[in-house]
């Protein structure tokens, strides 16, 4: 559909399509408006759809204003995405195996990895929700959730009880209204552990003459 609405668009043949007539309405409405907002969900839309929809963008702004928001998941995501930016130079399924970030959407997609047995053990942290992995089979799993969560569907072999960043500890956050990340006091402060120093005990207990690729 989006293909079609931009080869409407830019004036280039396109496939017959049973819902042609409000594409047609719809590339009128796109041509006339003075500034238009493209909104998507990140989570419910696949890459390549994406793509096609920032190209869409991209084409309606040689004629007129157009811009594009992306509804971000919770779970402090965006925050993730631009740390491991500016970290890596990479976004989010980035390896460090081979000592060095390598960006690989297909070879380091957690699904996949655990579906084709890739990888023997899996950390799982839900820091703001109690939600539970949605991948199928008894892969090992150390979780860093909160005390409250309930994973009963896949119980972990290991769970580790963590504080909720801006919580229970002071944390850096995502400021949603300026974009940026910002400076969060715990709002009840409480003696439960960050998911950093989780990973930080458990680093130093797997510390060894041999050093660790990650």
């Amino acid at each position: 559909m989006l293909a079609a609405l931009r080869a409407t668009l830019a004036g280039r043949p396109r496939r017959k399509l049973r819902d042609a007539q409000a594409i047609d309405r719809l590339a009128v409405e796109l041509r006339a408006a003075r500034f238009g907002v493209a909104l998507w969900s990140a989570a419910a839309l696949d890459v390549l759809t994406i793509e096609m929809l920032c190209g869409l963008v991209n084409d309606l702004n040689g004629t007129t204003r157009f811009s594009g928001l992306p509804l971000t998941p919770g779970d402090h995501a965006a925050g993730v995405l631009e740390v491991c930016g500016w970290m890596t130079g990479f976004p989010m399924r980035t390896g460090f195996a081979r000592g060095f970030p390598e960006h690989d959407p297909w070879r380091f997609e957690a699904r996949r990895l655990v579906a084709s047995g890739e990888t023997d053990c899996a950390l799982w942290i839900s820091a703001y929700r109690a939600a539970a992995p949605d991948w199928d089979g008894n892969l090992p799993t150390i979780a860093l959730t909160g005390a409250d969560a309930k994973l009963r569907r896949r119980p972990p072999r290991v769970h580790i009880a963590i504080g909720r960043p801006g919580l229970d500890h002071d944390a850096v956050e995502r400021f949603v209204p300026t974009a940026t990340l910002a400076w969060t006091s715990a709002k009840h402060k409480s003696k439960a552990i960050s998911v950093a120093q989780a990973i930080g005990q458990i680093a130093l207990a797997l510390a060894s003459d041999r050093a660790l690729p990650c």
